[in-house]
């Protein structure tokens, strides 16, 4: 396997401005089939997947809020559905040039390594290990309609417009994901540490590795965002493993 592979780039604007022709991206849509009915899992690759929130990956009955956070990929807020709060995190497409010799390659390592995938593999491993009780719960997926995507970017989102969508995405809905509300603003005190090591200790027990730990990322004591984990089978630690490998055995 190659190591000089190139890294994805995101798009700086609504449209993809990368040198380089359309056969030549990757994007979402060339990867997934969008679910049009059903309980698809999600993402298109290796288990653990993500069920969607409802069937069909739609929910019609959103109220919507307020705009809680943007981060570099996302934006949260908070929402209610049938009386029942809840933190919606929408997230960014995300696309980048195919090198054509690492082609394969790069189609894994999309599918794994997009922000939106990273969390619903990581929250998928939590559910089938009974393990949901570290962690903000995540109750699963939904797409976007575009009138819902419109009253995101109506309210102040800082988000850009089209969350990022590139020309070869115009058909693809925005993904999101609806975790617990947590009414609090306690994100981190140091009396919470002893415990989140250990949580740690049990998410890279359980084949979750997370690559993002900070205060920010925890809402009373619990960790709420994976969107860079690397969950268990993965390429990286796949390729990790296989340089280690090789580095001990030319050291003995």
């Amino acid at each position: 396997m190659a190591d000089d592979h190139e890294d994805y780039i995101y798009p700086k604007g609504d449209v993809c401005d990368f040198p380089v022709p359309e056969e030549d991206m990757i994007t979402l849509s060339r990867l997934i089939t969008f679910p049009r009915g059903g309980r698809v899992l999600l993402p298109p690759c290796e288990r653990p997947k993500l069920y969607p929130f409802r069937p069909f990956g739609k929910v019609d009955n959103i109220e919507w809020v307020h705009e809680v956070a943007v981060t570099e990929m996302s934006s949260v807020r908070k929402v209610r559905i049938d009386e029942q709060f809840y933190a919606l995190k929408a997230f960014e497409f995300l696309c980048g040039p195919v090198t054509p010799s690492y082609q394969a390659y790069q189609r894994k390592s999309f599918l794994q390594d997009d922000p939106f995938h990273c969390e619903c593999r990581a929250y998928s491993r939590l559910k089938e290990t009974n393990s949901e009780h570290l962690v903000v719960a995540c109750h699963g997926y939904v797409l976007l309609t575009p009138g819902q995507e419109s009253v995101i970017r109506d309210q102040g989102s800082e988000l850009p417009s089209c969350f990022r969508r590139t020309i070869l995405d115009d058909e693809t809905p925005v993904r999101a994901l609806f975790k617990d509300w947590v009414d609090t603003t306690e994100y981190f005190v140091p009396k919470m540490v002893p415990q989140m090591l250990r949580d740690i200790k049990a998410f890279n027990s359980l084949g979750i590795i997370n690559r993002d730990i900070k205060m920010n990322n925890y809402l009373g004591g619990k960790q709420f965002d994976f969107g860079v984990a690397w969950t268990v089978p993965h390429l990286q630690l796949d390729n990790l493993l296989e340089k280690v490998t090789k580095a001990t055995k030319q050291n003995l």
